[in-house]
Parts: structure tokens; C-alpha cells; sequence
């Protein structure tokens, strides 16, 4: 019976590794927030969060990290310091790996500029 179940794991992992099927080293997070840097020579993207707790994350570039922008696809150099975005990111050993970042529009100012009275004639 355990030789059966042997057989079988070990065939599921054969059929699953020849699928394409990746197995994460560690889990993927999220994190969401405002681009405060993009850094293209080091490839990491800095983000902090605008909502408590605040504090910010730099995330290294997978190589094979999928990035859109407005959901159209793009690179490094189509992130805008200011925009929205969620990243979703493992933990390989002290830093933090993107493996998918999501980008929005940027956020509009809370504080918008005060209108000049019209003058009336």
C-alpha cells in the first residue's frame, strides 16, 4: 500500500514538473501602495503604503516578473514614481522578490488648488 502511494506522489510530481508547473520556494505576498522610486539599474521598485501601518518596501525585479501598467503591459521604465500599485512578492532569504506588479493612475492630490474667485462686473 505505501509503495502504491510512493508510485503514485512520485508520478503526480513527474507529470506536474514536465507541465511547467513551479513550486514556490516560499509564499507570495501582497503589498499595495504609492511608487516612491523606480531604481532601472538595480531593478527594484520602492513603494510605500497609504494606509496604516505606513512603511515602505523595496521590491527586486523578478526575471520573469509580469508588470502592467493601466492593464496595458510594460516594463521598469513604464513605472511612474506617484502611481498605485500592488505587488505581489516572495521572500528569497532578506529581500523581497516582485514577481507581478500592478500599476494604476496616479493619485489625485487630496488638497487640490483653491480656485481664484471670478470677479463680478
Amino acid at each position: 500500500m505505501r509503495s502504491a502511494f510512493a508510485i503514485f506522489a512520485a508520478t503526480a510530481f513527474l507529470v506536474a514538473a514536465s507541465s511547467g508547473v513551479a513550486f514556490a520556494a516560499s509564499p507570495t505576498h501582497e503589498f499595495s501602495g504609492q511608487i516612491a522610486r523606480v531604481n532601472s539599474a538595480s531593478k527594484t521598485v520602492t513603494v510605500k503604503a497609504t494606509e496604516p501601518p505606513i512603511k515602505v518596501m523595496t521590491f527586486s525585479l523578478a526575471s520573469d516578473a509580469k508588470i502592467t501598467s493601466d492593464a496595458k503591459t510594460t516594463d521598469l521604465a513604464g513605472l511612474k514614481v506617484g502611481q498605485r500599485v500592488v505587488v505581489k512578492y516572495a521572500d528569497e532569504g532578506a529581500k523581497h522578490e516582485a514577481v507581478q506588479i500592478d500599476a494604476h493612475a496616479r493619485i489625485a492630490s487630496a488638497h487640490p488648488a483653491a480656485s481664484k474667485p471670478v470677479a463680478k462686473n
